[in-house]
């Protein structure tokens, strides 16, 4: 397979998030010097990718934000065009890789409509139940998702007039993993200290986090160290950071985050439902125990609680206390079952758990996908009707 085949991804999120780092992590596992990854993105630290090239992503002032609408539809034409702009500049990609989701990613799937490229679809999040994106899915030549995206999926797909079968060939599951230079370092237990890690994005639920931690006693509050992500270009509500708060330590994106977090030993998840909490795993290879709400999502179905972590009813930041209080006085507990969480962790090799997309990208780059004579279809057309009213 030669070098030129070119994977193109649009990014239009602004700001980090764990379905770029586990899209990064995924596209490390393709064989070296085969591919070359170019991105349109705003936020090119997020793609430390050897042998990617970050282009600029125009988004001028005025451009419409929201999810649905008028204005979701004005942007996602805007940046499929300057989507086609850089290909035509750069050169055709072999294939379209959709890094998130079919609602982020839409501008793809318009420039897929325009050309005939091949796509390729990760869903790392719910799906909106929407006939539009359902139709996307459809449209896409390969879906490669979390299982716990499946039902959302499946509400779209049928929204929009499909049934969707888990063995149908152009859908493929696969669950998150880390690399080896990922992997973060082994905890300390010698002292209780707690570590949150998320965007600020209100669903993340640091607010529920702080209530929980400002109703313990001072002295009976264990050390936390806050480490946040801030959005930006988002209508999504955003808590504040960086109150004044006996024993808590705020951590802005910090480049130093894994000697933050081996100095840490329980880490606690606030989101609400999260498909699949990249962080959550982190912690548990870091020897952490971890924290969870008892929401049906990714890890509640996977941990045991009181084996591999630590369950608490969802939104009940007075359980949440209780159970932070408890872990705090009980350094023994916090390492039995922080080294189980370990040694799960340990089933979540990025060179395993990545490797079905691995071959999708491989299928869907080989000849004749990748063939570069191919024309662009649209125009075809359009020449094809020019051509015909000419001789009419």
């Amino acid at each position: 397979m030669a070098k030129s085949n070119t994977l193109f991804i649009i990014d239009p999120i602004a700001f980090g998030g764990g379905s770029k780092n586990a899209t990064v992590s995924l596209l490390k596992q393709l064989p070296a010097g085969q591919f070359h990854i170019r991105v349109l993105t705003n936020d090119p630290e997020s793609w430390p990718l050897p042998d990617c090239e970050h282009l600029p992503l125009w988004r001028p002032q005025w451009l419409p934000e929201g999810n649905h609408g008028l204005g979701y539809l004005i942007r996602h034409l805007l940046t499929a065009a300057t989507g086609l702009k850089a290909c035509l500049k750069h050169g055709r990609p072999a294939l379209l890789l959709g890094a998130s989701g079919p609602g982020v990613d839409f501008s793809l799937f318009l420039l897929k409509k325009l050309t005939g490229w091949p796509l390729l679809q990760l869903v790392h999040g719910p799906v909106g139940h929407s006939r539009m994106l359902g139709r996307s899915l459809a449209t896409a030549d390969k879906v490669c998702f979390l299982d716990s995206c499946q039902d959302s999926m499946t509400a779209a797909l049928r929204k929009a007039g499909y049934r969707f079968t888990p063995v149908k060939a152009r859908f493929q599951s696969f669950i998150n993993g880390l690399c080896p230079d990922q992997w973060p370092g082994a905890c300390q237990y010698e002292q209780p200290r707690l570590l949150w890690a998320a965007s600020l994005l209100k669903w993340k639920g640091l607010d529920r986090l702080l209530l929980a931690l400002e109703s313990l006693p001072v002295e009976h509050r264990p050390d936390s160290e806050i480490c946040y992500l801030r959005p930006r270009q988002t209508q999504l509500p955003v808590s504040e950071a960086g109150q004044p708060i006996a024993r808590i330590y705020w951590h802005e994106n910090p480049v130093n985050f894994d000697a933050i977090r081996a100095r840490c030993n329980l880490f606690i998840s606030t989101s609400v439902r999260e498909p699949f909490g990249l962080s959550v795993l982190e912690a548990m290879a870091a020897g952490h125990c971890v924290v969870i709400p008892a929401d049906g999502a990714y890890w509640d179905s996977v941990l045991m609680d009181g084996v591999h972590c630590i369950k608490y009813p969802p939104g009940d930041h007075d359980a949440l206390a209780s159970t932070i209080l408890w872990l705090s006085r009980d350094m023994k507990s916090v390492q039995r079952i922080g080294t189980r969480a370990r040694q799960l962790a340990e089933n979540y090799r990025a060179e395993t758990c990545y490797q079905p997309v691995v071959d999708v990208i491989t299928e869907l780059c080989s000849p004749p996908a990748a063939d570069v004579s191919v024309r662009l279809p649209f125009i075809q057309r359009v020449k094809a009707r020019i051509g015909g009213a000419r001789h009419g």
